[in-house]
């Protein structure tokens, strides 16, 4: 089983106490970034947005859930260019000019402890 479901189905039941996409990240986030069996910060990032996903399916929230999908495949891009695999920017970024990401990177980065206790040094 990837770790990261299990952190999503543990978080899930956090993130449906929300309603917004927003909200439920904030809510979830910390709580990944201090989950006990799975230490790696890419697996606990994809455990929250997976109980945001898994909790907006379940809230019959399409459209959110779509602008949550369509906001990781940009991120999963990124990563893929910089690593050096060769990416369709334009497709993958410029599909829609209307999409207007959540910050789910930016809200990660806000609610990391390690992040959060470098900042109050």
């Amino acid at each position: 089983m990837d770790l990261a479901v299990l952190v999503a189905s543990e978080l899930k039941m956090e993130a449906l106490k929300h309603d917004s996409v927003e909200e439920m990240f904030r809510a979830v986030a910390p709580l990944a970034h201090k989950h006990w069996m799975v230490l790696d910060k890419d697996t606990q990032f994809r455990g929250a947005v997976g109980a945001v996903v898994l909790a907006l399916d379940e809230q019959g929230k399409q459209e959110e859930k779509t602008a949550v999908m369509k906001e990781m495949g940009m991120l999963n891009s990124l990563a893929a260019a910089i690593s050096g695999v060769p990416v369709d920017m334009e497709r993958a970024f410029l599909q829609d000019g209307e999409f207007k990401p959540i910050g789910l990177m930016s809200i990660w980065r806000e609610t990391d402890p390690e992040t959060q206790r470098r900042q109050n040094e």
